[in-house]
């Protein structure tokens, strides 16, 4: 599965609705309550600067040290022997972007 980021396309559109419409926050709403979540914080707005900075082209690189002084957190799924078709499932209906490295 392709995977979008804060502003790409797993993050625009929640059952094919423009962000802001009703009827995308009705399908956002939609989806949380399907899987029995509650709405999540706003996020907050990007840093002015941006202390680790990307390339459009060449190679991915590889990060071993994010510099900041905020609390983070990055999620891994280790799905294991045992895989539940329904968290991709889950995982489509919320529009969360991810790359599966199957």
């Amino acid at each position: 599965m392709s995977a979008g980021n804060a502003t790409g396309p797993a993050a625009t559109t929640v059952g094919g609705t423009p962000p802001g419409t009703a009827s995308h926050v009705a399908a956002e709403a939609a989806a949380r309550q399907k899987w029995g979540l509650t709405p999540l914080p706003a996020a907050p707005d990007p840093p002015a600067h941006k202390p680790v900075k990307l390339s459009t082209t060449g190679p991915v690189p590889v990060f071993a040290h994010v510099p900041t002084f905020q609390k983070v957190v990055f999620i891994t799924v280790d799905d294991g022997l045992e895989k539940d078709p329904k968290l991709i499932v889950m995982m489509r209906d919320l529009k969360i972007a991810m790359i599966s490295g199957q």
